[in-house]
């Protein structure tokens, strides 16, 4: 038997303890009781001192009471000698027996499942074999009552040698132990003593430092003392001399105010004499709308008697011109007088508002708009009403001009000024919605009033700068009558003349410029351009042959801007100066059309394509151009002409350029629609500045599915509309 501890080593029972039990045996039992006791004592001591030598077991034989069957395994010979004493009645049985420190010796032993043990913590007990020894069973079945009767006595085998040898080794391991450590101390005092004498000559080392120190700090204070006090009657110089300046600038400042309130004065005179000037044309203007009154009664009355001669047609056409001239003639004199008035106007407002140098354009319209609307007024008559709810006037405004205005005439007018004043576009734009709606109306004898006039030849060569790298014609410019407005509605005054025809037909001047950081302010420089290749340096020549005042643009500084954006600006100019609007950020150069159709090529990726973005607007035959274009890039995009997408309106125009690399989508910079006719409708309100649009490929098909998603802001998560599409592979690779 072995057994392992991390205390305790193995402990080897030898074959001379079964022998000396074997010997036992052949004894007869009178005689051999008493001497196996012995035997097996003095065998298990021999076992036990030999195999272990620091903490022996102490062995014993125990006398029990066993009475039972043989069954089970163990060690054969001491289970043969066991048995042999049962069936002889032997009271005596040979057992190991151990006094040790643990709870269950059976464990440490390592006999295994079947073995007990009937002792306790340190205590000696009886190691038996449960499956050999059916003992509690058979006690129970003999006496009933009886509680225990497996351990009846112990044996004690005691060795006061062996623990005085073994208290003499440790006393003097011991010994050892404490001279050892008296020769450490010894060593440890030296070193200490050698520390303390070093650590002394350090603090007086220390101790010669901190006062040479102190000696270095008192001079710095006193020089640093020194420096101060010559300090301080620099700066009452200072203060004494600035005290003198201040007083001078006192003195100056109310010369000054006394100066601005005289200049006030006269300012609210001048204020004055105009507001009563201003009252007198508005007393004019009731007096000429009594007039047109009395104008039209008498073209009744004048019609009615053409009429009953025959004459209906001759007397139609000359009250008419008659009309016409005279409204004319009081639309100029109205603007002429205003425009004399308006420098003393604008130099009584400047001193009013106590030095605001922003220069305010009057919302009026120039004498094309005037003419325009005195012509449309006279021969429109009574579908004043009709062509107000054809432009999108609302009917509550309708009624409302019906109620404040007596005659045709006048509404016509009111109607038409309403549709140029708070209108998205200016003119020319509106124009060919005029005339879209004229003949809807079968009033096509109005559309020769609303024509636009033909280019000049210097209009015509500055037109063909604009559309020298694009394939527009430079008819389409039509850059006569170009009047900007504010993004928000409100009308700007004209620009000069040679320069609106530099100016695209879009809703403003388009005004690209830089900031660069300051504290308070940014310089921008400015440059009309039209969104076209290398145009930048063709408008600086030509506006240099216009007029050199225009290099002025480049000195202006507009505050509040962010540094290094670049922003979209309205912007008027007159006699050389220019006027700023409120700026708005670029969003990637995105051009305010309406609609959304791109054609797209592909290139073979692992998951994806590559998809290049062509750029087209839905105007007129522009189902077969897209047929034509796809045809050129791949067969298989016949189907993309008939891609729907809900959040898109009809005949509107989407104008937008992107490049999809690996499925993620980049932006580019638009260009105009190349090769079609263009029709310039715009809608601000509409434009959708951000979408999204993924293309996958299946790995396990030939299939590609394209997703396209638009947004109405960047910064916004809601999908105005989504596209999916699948296509199927060509029979060739994709190029």
């Amino acid at each position: 038997m072995t057994t392992s501890n991390p205390v305790y080593q193995s402990e080897h029972i030898s074959r001379k303890t079964l022998e000396a039990v074997s010997r036992g045996r052949k004894r007869k039992l009178s005689e051999s009781s008493e001497d196996d006791i012995t035997e097996m004592n003095e065998a298990l001591m021999r076992a036990a001192i030999t195999d272990h030598g620091r903490h022996p077991y102490r062995y014993g034989i125990a006398s029990v009471n066993f009475k039972g069957d043989t069954r089970g395994t163990g060690n054969a010979a001491l289970c043969k000698l066991l048995l042999g004493q049962l069936q002889e009645q032997s009271r005596v049985s040979v057992v190991f027996v151990q006094e040790c420190p643990w709870a269950d010796p059976v464990s440490q032993l390592q006999l295994g499942e079947t073995f007990c043990y009937t002792g306790v913590v340190n205590e000696a007990g009886i190691i038996w074999n449960s499956d050999l020894f059916e003992l509690k069973r058979k006690i129970a079945k003999q006496d009933p009552t009886a509680t225990t009767g497996q351990h009846i006595g112990r044996v004690r085998i005691k060795q006061e040698e062996q623990q005085t040898k073994e208290k003499i080794r440790q006393a003097e391991q011991k010994l050892e132990q404490m001279q050892h450590h008296s020769e450490i101390q010894e060593a440890m005092v030296s070193s200490l003593r050698a520390e303390v004498t070093r650590l002394r000559d350090k603090d007086e080392r220390a101790q010669k430092v901190l006062l040479d120190h102190k000696q270095e700090i008192q001079q710095q204070m006193e020089q640093q003392t020194k420096e101060k006090i010559r300090q301080a009657e620099q700066k009452l110089e200072q203060m004494q001399h600035h005290s003198k300046i201040q007083e001078a600038m006192v003195n100056s400042l109310h010369a000054e105010v006394t100066g601005l309130r005289e200049k006030g004065e006269r300012a609210q005179k001048v204020l004055l004499d105009h507001k009563q000037e201003i009252q007198q044309l508005q007393e004019a203007n009731v007096s000429m709308a009594t007039r047109l009154e009395n104008f039209v009664e008498e073209n009744e009355k004048l019609r009615s008697h053409v009429v009953l001669l025959g004459g209906e047609q001759h007397a139609d056409e000359q009250t008419t011109v008659v009309l016409e001239r005279t409204i004319l003639m009081f639309t100029e004199t109205v603007l002429r007088k205003f425009r004399q008035s308006k420098p003393n106007l604008q130099e009584t407002e400047l001193a009013a508002s106590a030095g605001n140098m922003k220069l305010i354009f009057p919302n009026l319209v120039r004498f094309t708009e005037s003419e325009l609307l005195t012509k449309l007024s006279c021969r429109l008559g009574s579908d004043w009403r009709r062509l107000g709810a054809a432009m999108g006037i609302p009917q509550s405004r309708l009624d409302s001009i019906q109620a404040g205005y007596s005659n045709a005439i006048q509404r016509a007018c009111k109607v038409l000024t309403v549709w140029m004043g708070e209108g998205d576009h200016g003119l020319p734009h509106d124009l060919k919605q005029l005339e879209t709606v004229l003949r809807d109306m079968d009033r096509a004898d109005l559309l020769d009033i609303v024509k636009t006039a033909s280019l000049t030849t210097d209009e015509a060569k500055a037109a063909q700068v604009v559309a020298g790298n694009t394939t527009l014609h430079p008819a389409d410019v039509t850059p006569t009558h170009v009047i900007t407005r504010h993004e928000k509605g409100s009308l700007w005054a004209p620009v000069l003349q040679k320069v609106r025809a530099l100016i695209w037909p879009r809703r403003g001047l388009l005004t690209l410029f830089k900031t660069s950081i300051t504290q308070d302010a940014v310089d921008v420089k400015a440059h009309i351009v039209s969104n076209t290749k290398d145009i930048v340096q063709a408008l600086k020549e030509d506006m240099s042959q216009i007029d050199p005042k225009f290099y002025w643009w480049d000195s202006i500084t507009c505050p509040g801007l962010r540094p290094h954006q670049i922003y979209c600006l309205q912007a008027a100019v007159e006699d050389g100066t220019l006027d700023l609007a409120d700026p708005e950020k670029v969003r990637a150069l995105i051009w305010p059309r309406r609609g959304l159709l791109t054609l797209f090529k592909t290139s073979i990726t692992q998951n994806a394509v590559d998809v290049k973005a062509h750029i087209v607007s839905n105007t007129k035959d522009i189902v077969q151009a897209l047929k034509e274009d796809m045809s050129q890039l791949d067969p298989k995009f016949y189907w993309w002409d008939s891609i729907t997408c809900p959040g898109l309106r009809p005949h509107q125009i989407y104008c937008l350029q992107a490049a999809v690399e690996d499925g993620t989508l980049d932006l580019a910079d638009p260009e105009p629609p190349n090769g079609l006719e263009y029709e310039d409708t715009l809608d601000y309100n509409r434009i959708y500045p951000s979408f999204h649009m993924t293309v996958q490929r299946h790995p396990d098909s030939e299939r590609l599915q394209l997703n396209l998603q638009l947004y109405p802001r960047e910064e916004d998560n809601n999908i105005i509309c989504s596209c999916r599409r699948r296509l199927c592979k060509a029979t060739s690779k994709l190029n």
